[in-house]
Protein backbone atom coordinates (compact mmCIF):
# COMPACT_ATOMS: atom_id res chain seq x y z
CA UNK A 1 0.00 0.00 0.00
CA UNK A 2 1.79 3.21 -1.12
CA UNK A 3 1.71 5.85 1.66
CA UNK A 4 4.10 8.15 1.08
CA UNK A 5 3.07 12.08 1.57
CA UNK A 6 -0.40 11.15 2.30
CA UNK A 7 -1.83 12.69 5.44
CA UNK A 8 -3.67 10.59 7.80
CA UNK A 9 -6.88 12.14 8.39
CA UNK A 10 -8.95 9.34 9.29
CA UNK A 11 -9.64 8.27 13.18
CA UNK A 12 -10.55 5.09 14.71
CA UNK A 13 -11.94 4.60 18.57
CA UNK A 14 -11.00 1.76 20.40
CA UNK A 15 -12.11 0.51 23.24
CA UNK A 16 -10.29 -2.05 25.55
CA UNK A 17 -10.79 -3.53 28.58
CA UNK A 18 -7.94 -2.53 31.12
CA UNK A 19 -6.10 -5.50 31.35
CA UNK A 20 -6.27 -5.55 26.83
CA UNK A 21 -4.90 -2.51 26.71
CA UNK A 22 -2.05 -3.18 28.71
CA UNK A 23 -1.04 -6.61 27.02
CA UNK A 24 -1.40 -3.85 23.67
CA UNK A 25 0.96 -1.23 25.36
CA UNK A 26 3.25 -4.06 26.90
CA UNK A 27 3.69 -5.03 22.89
CA UNK A 28 4.07 -1.48 21.67
CA UNK A 29 6.83 -0.49 24.24
CA UNK A 30 8.75 -4.01 23.08
CA UNK A 31 8.58 -3.19 19.86
CA UNK A 32 9.55 0.19 20.81
CA UNK A 33 6.38 1.98 19.01
CA UNK A 34 3.68 4.37 20.79
CA UNK A 35 0.31 2.49 21.02
CA UNK A 36 -1.68 4.72 18.02
CA UNK A 37 2.05 3.82 15.66
CA UNK A 38 1.85 -0.22 16.86
CA UNK A 39 -2.00 -0.79 16.14
CA UNK A 40 -1.83 1.07 12.68
CA UNK A 41 1.07 -0.94 12.18
CA UNK A 42 -0.66 -4.53 13.20
CA UNK A 43 -3.78 -3.13 11.30
CA UNK A 44 -1.71 -2.64 7.84
CA UNK A 45 -0.39 -6.26 8.44
CA UNK A 46 3.28 -5.55 9.07
CA UNK A 47 5.23 -7.75 10.60
CA UNK A 48 6.01 -6.48 14.09
CA UNK A 49 8.83 -7.86 16.79
CA UNK A 50 10.34 -6.86 19.48
CA UNK A 51 13.20 -4.94 19.06
CA UNK A 52 15.68 -7.06 20.49
CA UNK A 53 19.03 -7.49 18.18
CA UNK A 54 20.76 -11.19 17.94
CA UNK A 55 23.85 -9.56 19.02
CA UNK A 56 22.11 -8.29 22.49
CA UNK A 57 20.14 -11.46 23.19
CA UNK A 58 23.21 -12.87 22.53
CA UNK A 59 24.93 -10.57 25.56
CA UNK A 60 22.09 -10.91 27.18
CA UNK A 61 21.71 -14.64 27.55
CA UNK A 62 25.53 -14.73 28.42
CA UNK A 63 24.89 -12.76 31.47
CA UNK A 64 21.81 -14.55 32.45
CA UNK A 65 24.61 -17.35 32.62
CA UNK A 66 26.55 -16.30 34.60
CA UNK A 67 24.66 -14.65 37.36
CA UNK A 68 22.93 -18.09 37.38
CA UNK A 69 26.40 -19.48 37.88
CA UNK A 70 26.93 -17.10 40.68
CA UNK A 71 23.43 -17.58 42.30
CA UNK A 72 24.55 -21.73 42.35
CA UNK A 73 28.29 -20.57 44.17
CA UNK A 74 26.36 -18.99 46.64
CA UNK A 75 23.65 -21.47 47.27
CA UNK A 76 27.01 -23.90 47.86
CA UNK A 77 28.98 -20.97 50.06
CA UNK A 78 25.62 -20.72 52.28
CA UNK A 79 25.08 -24.59 52.43
CA UNK A 80 29.01 -25.38 53.87
CA UNK A 81 28.17 -22.07 55.93
CA UNK A 82 25.42 -23.97 57.75
CA UNK A 83 27.21 -26.94 57.92
CA UNK A 84 30.41 -25.61 59.58
CA UNK A 85 28.55 -23.59 61.82
CA UNK A 86 29.31 -20.06 59.90
CA UNK A 87 25.69 -19.33 60.38
CA UNK A 88 26.73 -15.19 61.27
CA UNK A 89 27.30 -14.70 57.72
CA UNK A 90 24.66 -16.47 56.24
CA UNK A 91 21.99 -13.48 56.36
CA UNK A 92 24.62 -11.59 54.02
CA UNK A 93 25.15 -14.44 51.28
CA UNK A 94 20.77 -15.29 50.77
CA UNK A 95 20.34 -11.29 50.77
CA UNK A 96 22.55 -11.68 47.74
CA UNK A 97 21.27 -14.73 46.57
CA UNK A 98 17.58 -13.17 46.70
CA UNK A 99 19.14 -10.05 44.95
CA UNK A 100 20.09 -12.05 42.02
CA UNK A 101 17.18 -14.47 42.22
CA UNK A 102 15.32 -10.75 41.43
CA UNK A 103 17.27 -9.85 38.84
CA UNK A 104 17.36 -13.13 37.13
CA UNK A 105 13.30 -13.00 37.53
CA UNK A 106 13.21 -9.71 35.38
CA UNK A 107 14.57 -11.62 32.23
CA UNK A 108 12.27 -14.54 32.65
Amino acid sequence: MEQECKIRNKRVELRFTEAEYQVVKEKARKADLPVAVYLREAGLSKVLKEMLTPELRKILNTDYRILAGIRNNLNQITKAMHQEGFGKHAPSVVGIINKIDKTLDLWT
